[in-house]
């Protein structure tokens, strides 16, 4: 079948068969994105939407959105359910329902996209919904998704696109810059398929504009080399998650982060990951003067994740410090749902009784995480945290280099 007869087909298509399509569209988007990498799927699986859309009314139109945010974050977040099952003790039934949740809330997002696609069609027709209004309200989608209610900027479809010439925007403008880049391609794809005349040569060439000023910024040279070259070590203990939290091992973790690290005394700088002390930092304080003295000893930084609690507001947070300084911390700002804090405390907090993860009620931190490491500033995250652009921008151009430390153990 011809590339116009076919977009023609999904563009006529009818329900159920149309809302069909509209789920398997959004199922083939998450494989664009590691550890798949088909970085063209995304292209395509937006071109299909955008076709779809065009579907007879407005709630036609949010259905067929919705159906596809179901597709793409009902498999792209499906971790959430392993998560919460096989490491936070919550019960099948209970770790599926908020699974569930988190994908309903994420896909209604789309839905919204399909309902002011219908709502906004009749002052951007044609070409120009094409073109202007599905990549303009894509990029809105992903925005507020990114923000509400703390945020959940996950399957920024941008992120798909880093290591093609699309990536070239993201030191300039960032992922949301690439994610528009990315719909005005699946948008031009549909224009030059179902558009006749200059429009679909207008579109053929904003195709090319965009990738090829994208290969164009990608040739820049956006860092450049500061000062002399640092030796760092990163040491990760590979203790089991279920393991590594249970009071009568921290003995153990201790002893054996102290043994993996002494071989790397005299580096500039060692880093511990996330929780690596899985305790309060005040709890173990015998341990940190030890382990300052030699490092200052050799000359090396450490930098560690560990709990810290504040006596004044009796609140905990996530952090990681540098040892030997206590005033050099960073506290996680951006925390995960249902792991670290409990999103709509006043009507969810009965999930409590249900979740057994450790250290699941942290507070928030605030500013930023620039800490003097190795003779350098360096901007500190903290996994997820990584998914937040502001978390480093707000830290540059004055930090020399980025740490982002995780807690993958399992």
């Amino acid at each position: 079948m011809p590339v116009a007869k076919l977009a023609r087909f999904f563009n006529e298509v009818k329900p159920p068969l149309g809302d069909a399509f509209a789920l398997v569209a959004g199922l083939i988007m998450p494989l664009g994105f590691a550890p798949f990498e088909w970085r063209w799927l995304p292209y395509v699986s937006l071109a299909l939407l955008l076709l779809l859309l065009d579907a007879g009314s407005a709630r036609r139109a949010f259905f067929r959105g919705f159906l596809f945010g179901l597709g793409m974050f009902g498999l792209g977040v499906s971790w959430v359910y392993n998560s919460l099952h096989d490491f936070g003790g919550a019960a099948m039934p209970v770790a599926a329902a908020i699974a569930a949740a988190l994908v309903l809330v994420n896909a209604a997002y789309i839905g919204l996209l399909g309902y002011l696609m219908w709502r906004w069609s009749p002052a951007l027709q044609g070409v120009y919904r094409n073109l202007l209004l599905f990549p303009a309200a894509w990029v809105f989608i992903e925005w507020l998704r990114s923000w509400v209610l703390s945020g959940f900027p996950w399957l920024l479809v941008g992120y798909s696109q880093v290591d093609t010439w699309l990536g070239g925007y993201a030191p300039v403008s960032g992922a949301l810059a690439v994610s528009w880049m990315t719909a005005i391609i699946a948008a031009a794809m549909v224009t030059i398929v179902t558009v006749q005349g200059i429009y679909r040569y207008a579109a053929a060439g904003i195709l090319l504009l965009v990738l090829g000023t994208g290969w164009l910024l990608g040739q820049v040279r956006w860092t450049e080399p500061l000062g002399d070259t640092i030796h760092v070590a990163l040491v990760q203990g590979n203790i089991p998650q279920d393991e590594k939290m249970k009071p009568e091992n921290l003995e153990f973790s201790l002893s054996h982060y102290y043994r993996l690290t002494r071989p790397h005394y005299g580096s500039d700088l060692i880093i511990w990951p996330e929780t690596a002390v899985p305790t309060f930092r005040h709890r173990v304080d015998f341990f940190w003067r030890t382990l300052s003295l030699e490092l200052e000893e050799h000359g090396t930084d450490l930098l560690t994740g560990v709990f810290v609690y504040d006596f004044d507001s009796r609140r905990y947070y996530n952090s990681v410090f540098k040892v030997g300084d206590d005033r050099s911390v960073y506290y996680k700002r951006h925390l995960v749902p249902f792991g670290e804090y409990m999103p709509l405390r006043g009507l969810l907090e009965f999930l409590n009784n249900f979740i057994r993860i450790p250290m699941s009620d942290i507070a928030a931190g605030e500013g930023f995480g620039s800490i003097r490491l190795a003779g350098y500033e360096a901007a500190a995250s903290i996994c997820y945290e990584s998914a937040y652009p502001d978390v480093f921008r707000d830290q540059l151009p004055g930090a020399a280099f980025l740490i982002n430390v995780s807690n993958d153990a399992w």
